[in-house]
């Protein structure tokens, strides 16, 4: 292979060029096309939940079977700034709780206003709201995230 280089005079000369005499291994790659690109490293994004992460997380779910949604956002605040695990589903419980308070004020109005004909759909919507409170806990236990079924998007 050979290449025109200047010289002094004011022309050009070919150049013939040889190759290395080191090993290939120890020839450094002189253009992008030869150079080795190192194949994907897999990085673990999630990581399984410690048992203090899932005990407040637990204790965040059933907090808003007796205090609503302050139980929840109170965990948030408190220990989510040291886990996002346990910050997101405090806020998804307290979440919840909103949405269940945002259902349940109407249904006590018309409760009243038909001399307790609404206390047939408020049962129902009183034993869902204890079942999904129990089963996000359980799930919780397990070291899933749980997803409500239903929540208003009001904390972040």
């Amino acid at each position: 292979m050979s290449v025109m280089t200047p010289v002094l005079d004011g022309g050009v000369r070919p150049v013939r060029l040889r190759p290395s005499r080191r090993p290939a291994a120890a020839t450094a790659p002189t253009t992008v096309r030869e150079q080795k690109v190192a194949a994907p490293v897999r990085v673990r994004t999630t990581l399984a939940p410690t048992a203090t992460e899932r005990a407040w997380v637990v204790l965040a779910h059933l907090s808003g079977a007796v205090s609503s949604a302050a139980g929840p956002m109170v965990i948030s605040r408190l220990v989510g700034e040291r886990s996002t695990y346990v910050k997101e589903q405090a806020l998804a419980a307290a979440n919840f709780q909103l949405a269940f308070l945002a259902a349940l004020a109407p249904m006590l109005l018309l409760g009243v206003l038909t001399f307790g004909f609404a206390a047939l759909f408020l049962v129902p919507l009183v034993l869902a709201w204890l079942l999904t409170t129990v089963l996000a806990a359980l799930s919780a236990a397990g070291g899933e995230r749980y997803r409500y079924p239903v929540g208003l998007a009001v904390l972040r």
